[in-house]
């Protein structure tokens, strides 16, 4: 009975994938939509199932124990709907509210759980507790991320349109891990929306009362899952705005406002200890440490000031940008990464030869790369865990190899390998 249900909605959510205005405005035809749609979906059904089958990744994954409090969380809906509406809300320790960076015993680090169980709790009502027919409702929910930022690069580069939407078969670690039901899809899902919504705000001088509800259902998104994301894209929306105001010196105001906000950092370090972001950063890397995880990486206690900052750079660049090595690859989930990156790599080497010859500086693309780089960065630092990194690490990917597909010459490429080939 539920494979019934679940072929009904597929199909249901196919169709609204046709005719929603909001994707059928994105320049990707009905074939390209509906594949796109289903490829998230498989990869959300893969998700669970090799969730479900490993003994060991059963014991520390996430997605199971959503589904299952969540169908505790739908009888409590049922039960006494005035909790269910009051009960994310309140916390156990009066001073948890304050922990907003903070991991132990924080309202902040609790509410990302407590936030999926809720929206779980709800497709359950719909899929009658169907945990692969909730992969449907959360991939047409996280697909409108994919849609979103299609969207905004396909107004940058209008041209090459094709490129945008092969970049997502180059990227099998992001549509894996960002098409489970986790809390990656949502964060991803959330920026999406607000780099699209931004975008039209500040580029198209789309004011109205859309673009500002855009904004708040994705810091919404954002905000239960990630809260360290929003001291990335608020300065660079900032510097994007000023860019933008003052076009004479767009570029220079990037690098003030991230220049700035890195001081900023630093000398928060004098603030009390919710407040100390060294510290707190420190202090997440001291959580992963404490995970029972086979794939720790060698590294050094991250230490709250500047100097060991700067000590550790190289590290944190080598394990978010290079790792996993292709010949550490064991399982699928790390052989996929590592080959990706791989490709990545080639990528970045044709777009170089085959790229513009001149740049033109883009507040919108800087924004989207700039956010993509300080939160890799951040995972760099905080997450001696690879297989951890590989999951965190894919949903800021599309930010950086989706610029480097629309900007490469594919068919000069081409027509240079043929010529080469013809030469032999």
């Amino acid at each position: 009975m539920d494979w019934i249900f679940f072929i009904i909605y597929l199909l249901v959510f196919c169709w609204l994938v046709v005719k929603i205005p909001f994707f059928a405005r994105s320049g990707v035809t009905v074939p390209v939509r509906v594949g796109l749609f289903l490829l998230k979906v498989g990869a959300g059904i893969a998700y669970g199932l090799i969730m479900s089958k490993s003994a060991y990744y059963r014991s520390i994954a996430d997605t199971w124990r959503y589904h299952s409090d969540s169908l505790k969380e739908t009888q409590l809906l049922f039960d006494h709907p005035g909790q269910w509406f009051t009960n994310l809300f309140v916390y156990h320790t009066a001073d948890g509210y304050t922990k907003i960076f903070s991991t132990d015993n924080s309202y902040w680090n609790d509410l990302k759980f407590n936030f999926m169980v809720k929206v779980l709790s709800v497709f359950n009502i719909l899929s009658f507790g169907s945990y692969y027919t909730n992969v449907i409702f959360f991939s047409f929910i996280c697909f409108f991320g994919w849609i979103a930022i299609i969207r905004v690069y396909n107004n940058i580069f209008p041209d090459r349109k094709q490129s945008i939407w092969i970049a997502f078969l180059f990227m099998p670690s992001f549509v894996f891990w960002c098409s489970g039901i986790h809390k990656d899809g949502l964060v991803f899902t959330g920026l999406a929306l607000f780099f699209y919504n931004v975008y039209q705000l500040l580029e198209k001088k789309d004011s109205g009362w859309k673009r500002f509800a855009g904004i708040l259902l994705a810091l919404v998104l954002i905000v239960p899952q990630s809260n360290y994301l929003i001291l990335a894209i608020v300065p660079g929306t900032l510097a994007w705005w000023l860019s933008k105001k003052f076009k004479a010196r767009s570029a220079v105001w990037f690098a003030v406002v991230f220049g700035i906000c890195i001081a900023l950092f630093f000398l928060s370090s004098r603030l009390p200890r919710p407040y100390n972001l060294p510290q707190a950063l420190a202090n997440k890397q001291d959580e992963f440490l404490k995970l029972d995880a086979r794939s720790l990486m060698n590294h050094d206690s991250l230490q709250p000031h500047f100097s060991d900052y700067v000590k550790q750079l190289p590290r944190a660049v080598n394990h978010v940008f290079l790792r996993p090595y292709i010949w550490e690859s064991e399982s699928i989930l790390y052989v996929l990464p590592a080959l990706e990156l791989v490709g990545i790599y080639l990528i970045l080497a044709a777009f170089l030869i085959y790229g513009p010859t001149r740049v033109r500086f883009m507040p919108s693309l800087s924004f989207g790369i700039l956010v993509a780089f300080a939160m890799l960065l951040v995972l760099g630092f905080t997450v001696p865990i690879l297989g951890a990194l590989v999951r965190y690490r894919s949903l800021y990917i599309p930010f950086l190899l989706i610029p480097l597909m629309a900007g490469t010459d594919w068919r000069k490429l081409l027509f240079d390998l043929k010529n080469k080939l013809r030469l032999k």
